[in-house]
């Protein structure tokens, strides 16, 4: 029988693997899409994207996580002597600084410009190549840091 912690570390597993998944998609494909696109084109789409992630299935997953791991954190410090503790604190750690906070930091004021511009306004193709090499990079931070800590939760549920 499962303990409270496994049960909790696959939860956060879960659920950092699905922003995994999320980001990933984006940083594999959907970004790669936008950037063959007209910049007024690709301007529109993301301001839509950007609209449409404000859903209730995004939202229990973006915070979720973190909240998941800031529960799991406590939980692996409460029941010491725990042999994985280093592995997922290191986990909880990179999930929520690198993704959840390199997100508030970067991500969000960046979509947050972006929604203002008028995607037919010359100076809105310089913003937009702008706009989609640093929103890309910080996303591909995001990717690794989910991809990187559903792993090592992984690893400590089986280590």
């Amino acid at each position: 029988m499962p303990t409270t912690l496994q049960l909790l570390t696959l939860l956060t597993a879960f659920a950092t693997a699905i922003n995994a998944g999320v980001f990933f998609a984006f940083s594999n494909f959907i970004m790669a899409a936008l950037a063959r696109s007209p910049e007024p084109e690709a301007t529109r789409a993301m301001q839509h994207i950007n609209i449409t992630v404000l859903n209730p299935g995004f939202f229990a997953f973006f915070f979720g996580a973190p909240l998941l791991c800031l529960g799991l954190l406590a939980a692996a410090w409460l029941t010491r002597p725990n042999d994985h503790l280093p592995l997922i604190t290191a986990a909880c750690l990179l999930h929520t600084l690198a993704c959840f906070l390199a997100t508030i930091a970067f991500n969000v004021p960046l979509n947050e410009r972006l929604a203002k511009l008028d995607a037919n306004a010359p100076e809105t193709q310089t913003h937009w190549r702008h706009y989609l090499t640093t929103w890309t990079r910080w996303n591909h931070l995001r990717t690794t840091a989910s991809a990187l800590a559903t792993l090592m939760l992984s690893y400590s549920l089986i280590g």
